[in-house]
C-alpha cells in the first residue's frame, strides 16, 4: 500500500536509530558479564618452622587467590591446615602477598547502566513509533472511509443523472409519439367535422375572453371602491391626526436632585433609586387624572435605562388613554383578550420556575402593565384569575423576571371586600393625590408628613413593602394646580423595548359567540371587509367601539381566514 511504503520511507531513520541503540544495548550489556570486576591478589602461607625440610612451599598447588578486601581481611588467619601434608607440622604465619591481579573488566558496572538506558531509548523508540503506526492507519483508514462515500455519492449522483437522461428521452419519445398520433388522427378526420372542430376551439376562446373582461370589470370595480375606501380612511385619519395631543417631551436624563430630595426640613423623601430593590410587584393607585399611567410608565423608564425589556399593556380603557400610544407599546383592551394574557403570563411563569438558574438569567424582562383591575373583575368570565395574578405576579414575578404593575383607582380590587394584605405587603404601592391623603388622615396634624400631602397638588405616598413615607410625584411634582385633564406628564423616560416575542392573546383564543357572529357576518358578504365595516359591526353587535389594535387583529385574522 502506498501509505505504508511512505510511511516506511519517512521512518527508515528511526528504524536505524532504534536498530543500532537496541545493538548497542545488548552489546553493553555482554560485555559487562564478561571478565573479572575487582583487583585480586595471589598469596600463599610461608611458615618459620617445618620438620619436612625439602617441602616446598608456594608451589602451584599452594597458591591462592582472593579479592583484595578479602586478602586485607583474611592475611592473619592461620595456615589453611587442608593443604598441609599429615606428616608435617606447620606453625601459624601470615598470609604472603605473591602478586597483585589487576581486574580485567572494571567498568562492568558501567557498561551494564549504559546498556540497559539503551534499551530502554530503543523501547520508548519502538512503542511511539508503534503508537505513530496506529494513529497513521487510523487518520488513513478514515480519509480510505471518506473517499469510499464520496465515490458512492458521485456514483449515485451518476446513477441519477443516468435514469433522470433515460426518463425525460423516453418522455420526449412518449410525446413525440402521442403528437404524431394527434396529427395523424386530425389528418384521417374529414374535412367537415375538422372545421367544425376548429369552430368550436375558437367558440371557446372567446368565451374565455369574456368571462376574463367580466373578472377583469369586478376587479375595477372593487379597486374604485377600495379607492374611495381609502380616501375616506385618510380623512378620518386626518381629523383624528388633528385632534392628537402634542408629542410627548421625554426625559434624556433624570433629575435626581428633584425625584430624590432626601430630607427637607423634618422630612425624609422617598429615594426613587430604591424602586428596583423594593419593589417585588408594584402597585400605582390613584383617582382619575392623578397620573397613574404616567407613572407607571416612568416606573418602566427607570427598570429598563439599563436593560431592555419586552413590554405590554392591559387597558379595557386604552382608547381613552392615548399615553400607551404615544410611548409605543402595544396594548390589549378587551376584557376577554385580558383574562387570556393574564393566564398566558401566569403560564410563563410557571415555565420559567422549570428553568436553570441560567435559562432565567438569559430570558428577557417583562414589564407587563395591567390597568382597570376593578372593571376587569366585573367583565371577566373568571373573576379569580385577577386575584391569581395579583397574588403569584406580585410574590413571584420579579424573581423570574417578570414585573408586574398594577394600576387601579382603589387600594381594593374587589368591591366591598379588601385585598389580602399579606399579599399587598408584597407591592410597593404607590398612591397618588386623593388616595395619598386618605394614607395621611392616619397621621396626626402635627406631622409635617400630614401637611405635606395635603397642601401638595400632586402629592405621593410610598407603602406596601417599602416603609411609608412621602415622595415625589415623579412626572406632576412641579405642577402648583392640581386638574383632572391638562396637565401632561413632564420628565418621562424613555422606554428601552424589546420586540415583543413571547405569545400574545389574539381572537382566536378566545372564540364565543360573537367571533362567531362576526366570522357568519363576514360570510354573508362574501368578501373581505375593511376596517371601518368591522368596527362599526363591532360597535352594534357588543354596544361599544372597539381599540385601533383589535380592529386591526380582526381584519387580520379575518383575512388569514379567507
Amino acid at each position: 500500500m502506498e501509505w505504508l511504503k511512505l510511511f516506511k520511507q519517512q521512518n527508515q531513520a528511526a528504524l536505524i536509530m532504534c536498530g543500532f541503540l537496541a545493538a548497542s544495548g545488548i552489546v553493553a550489556q555482554v560485555y559487562s558479564l564478561s571478565g573479572t570486576k575487582y583487583d585480586v591478589i595471589e598469596y600463599c602461607f610461608k611458615p618459620h618452622r617445618i620438620n619436612n625440610k625439602k617441602a616446598k612451599y608456594c608451589t602451584d598447588d599452594k597458591k591462592y587467590i582472593a579479592p583484595l578486601g578479602f586478602y586485607e581481611q583474611e592475611k592473619y588467619a592461620p595456615a589453611n591446615p587442608r593443604f598441609q601434608r599429615e606428616d608435617i607440622f606447620v606453625l601459624s604465619d601470615k598470609m604472603t602477598r605473591l602478586r597483585t591481579i589487576p581486574a580485567t573488566n572494571p567498568q562492568a558496572k558501567n557498561y551494564a547502566i549504559a546498556g540497559l538506558i539503551l534499551e530502554i531509548a530503543a523501547t520508548f523508540l519502538i512503542s511511539q513509533r508503534a503508537k505513530r503506526y496506529k494513529r497513521e492507519f487510523a487518520a488513513y483508514f478514515e480519509q480510505l472511509k471518506t473517499d469510499l462515500n464520496q465515490e458512492i455519492k458521485l456514483n449515485e449522483q451518476k446513477r441519477s443523472l443516468f435514469n433522470h437522461k433515460v426518463a425525460v428521452e423516453t418522455e420526449y419519445i412518449k410525446d413525440a409519439i402521442t403528437d404524431r398520433d394527434a396529427v395523424q388522427r386530425y389528418q384521417d378526420k374529414p374535412p367537415e367535422l375538422r372545421e367544425f372542430e376548429s369552430q368550436q376551439a375558437r367558440l371557446h376562446n372567446e368565451v374565455v375572453e369574456l368571462q376574463r373582461q367580466v373578472q377583469l370589470a369586478k376587479f375595477k370595480a372593487e379597486i374604485a371602491k377600495l379607492e374611495a375606501d381609502e380616501a375616506k380612511f385618510k380623512s378620518e385619519a386626518s381629523r383624528h391626526l388633528s385632534a392628537t395631543a402634542d408629542p410627548l417631551e421625554l426625559a434624556e436624563e433624570i433629575d435626581y436632585k428633584a425625584l430624590c430630595p432626601g430630607k427637607v426640613g423634618e422630612l425624609e423623601f422617598y429615594d426613587w433609586r430604591n424602586l428596583a430593590d423594593d419593589a417585588v410587584g408594584i402597585m400605582v393607585v390613584g383617582n382619575s387624572g392623578s397620573g397613574k399611567t404616567s407613572v407607571a410608565s416612568w416606573i418602566a423608564g427607570w427598570l429598563t435605562k439599563d436593560k431592555p425589556a419586552q413590554v405590554l399593556a392591559l387597558d379595557p380603557h386604552a382608547n381613552r388613554n392615548p399615553l400607551w400610544n404615544q410611548l409605543n407599546i402595544y396594548v390589549i383592551s378587551d376584557f376577554q383578550l385580558i383574562q387570556r394574557q393574564l393566564e398566558i403570563l401566569l403560564e410563563i411563569l410557571d415555565q420559567r420556575r422549570a428553568m436553570t438558574f441560567e435559562e432565567v438569567e438569559n430570558a428577557d424582562t417583562i414589564i407587563c402593565f395591567a390597568d382597570e383591575l376593578s372593571a376587569c373583575i366585573k367583565q371577566f368570565n373568571d373573576p379569580n384569575v385577577v386575584t391569581h395574578s395579583l397574588e403569584r405576579l406580585g410574590c413571584e414575578g420579579r424573581k423570574y423576571k417578570i414585573v408586574f404593575i398594577a394600576m387601579n383607582q382603589s387600594i381594593n380590587t374587589k368591591d366591598n371586600k379588601d385585598t389580602s394584605a399579606a399579599m399587598l405587603s408584597n407591592y410597593l404601592i404607590i398612591r397618588l393625590c386623593a388616595i395619598a391623603r386618605q394614607i395621611s388622615e392616619r397621621w396626626k396634624k402635627t406631622d409635617p408628613r400630614h401637611k405635606h400631602v395635603q397642601e401638595t397638588a400632586y402629592s405621593c405616598v410610598i407603602c406596601g413593602s417599602a416603609s411609608t413615607n412621602v415622595a415625589v410625584h415623579p412626572t406632576h411634582h412641579s405642577y402648583k394646580q392640581y386638574k383632572q385633564k391638562g396637565n401632561k406628564p413632564l420628565g418621562l423616560l424613555p422606554i428601552n423595548q424589546l420586540p415583543l416575542t413571547i405569545q400574545l392573546a389574539s381572537p382566536q383564543d378566545i372564540q364565543t359567540d360573537w367571533h362567531e357572529d362576526l366570522i357568519l357576518w363576514a360570510d354573508e358578504l362574501g368578501r373581505l371587509p375593511n376596517p371601518q365595516e368591522i368596527k362599526e359591526h363591532w360597535e352594534e353587535m357588543m354596544g361599544h367601539p372597539p381599540s385601533g389594535k383589535q380592529v386591526e387583529m380582526l381584519h387580520e385574522y379575518l383575512k388569514n381566514r379567507n
